[in-house]
């Protein structure tokens, strides 16, 4: 555990998240469509995400998941339709979703030659911390991403789990308040995974980062996510809260796979 927790602590944990949660509409996405050769990946998606709030993004192979994070990040334009963060559009302000935004992607983005302390730097660098700031951001991320060990020797050294939580470090350097992760947790074994999810649990509770998480695990999705957006063939067909589903299910994966195989498009 990162965080020590005193009474104080505590206090100032429950206040800082009341501040943050105040429901402001942190992502809007407005009737977005992308198609590709005659193919419509994302059909008419509309969704929001409010500060603090943990999404799972679901859907098969093929649903539209890595298309619409893909244009959360702002690395793929739709081709109708608006995404605004905290209430400007993306696409004519970038910079606002940017500076503020962690994203992971399934493929793991680091250098392998170099060490996770470099990695670190240079990304810290990026995102233009300087000097103290960027010191401590490092040994925040160290801390909080279990890389003490081995953060003097080159990525090509870690295993699968530790690069995954390296890659996850890079996107939280910045303390950002949407982070987005694709399939953070594939190809690794099930403890690494755990750490993963315990990690990203805990920025959301202590320090009310948003998250959107896709995942083919539904396991995963259920420990990780308070809601569940669930599309198919680019449509959206579900949102809707955990406590909603766990009334009337045994669990998430139950109620998925009911969903997918019966929801008509």
């Amino acid at each position: 555990m990162f965080y020590m927790k005193t009474d104080h602590d505590e206090i100032d944990r429950i206040i800082f998240i009341w501040y943050r949660m105040g429901k402001m509409k942190l992502l809007d996405i407005r009737n977005i469509n992308k198609t590709y050769k005659k193919v419509k990946a994302i059909d008419d998606l509309s969704f929001s995400v409010d500060e603090c709030e943990m999404v799972g993004l679901l859907g098969l192979n093929g649903a539209g998941k890595s298309t619409t994070i893909e244009m959360v990040a702002t690395l793929l334009k739709p081709d109708s339709g608006s995404i605004f963060y905290k209430g400007s559009d993306v696409f004519k302000k970038p910079e606002v979703i940017r500076r503020e935004m962690g994203y992971v992607p399934q493929n793991i983005m680091l250098f392998e030659e170099l060490s996770g302390l470099k990695n670190l730097e240079f990304w810290g660098k990026a995102y233009g911390l300087k000097g103290a700031m960027l010191k401590e951001a490092i040994e925040r991320t160290i801390t909080i991403c279990d890389l003490k060990d081995k953060i003097n020797l080159p990525v090509k050294s870690y295993s699968g789990g530790m690069q995954r939580r390296l890659n996850i470090g890079v996107a939280v350097l910045h303390m950002p308040r949407l982070l987005i992760l694709d399939e953070a947790t594939v190809g690794v074994d099930i403890v690494s995974a755990h750490k993963i999810l315990r990690l990203i649990q805990e920025l959301n509770r202590y320090f009310g980062t948003a998250v959107i998480f896709t995942s083919h695990n539904m396991q995963e999705a259920e420990f990780l996510c308070q809601r569940f957006l669930i599309l198919k063939q680019g449509r959206l067909i579900e949102d809707i809260s955990k406590t909603e589903i766990l009334n009337h299910h045994s669990n998430l994966q139950e109620y998925f796979w009911r969903k997918v195989s019966t929801q008509e498009i």
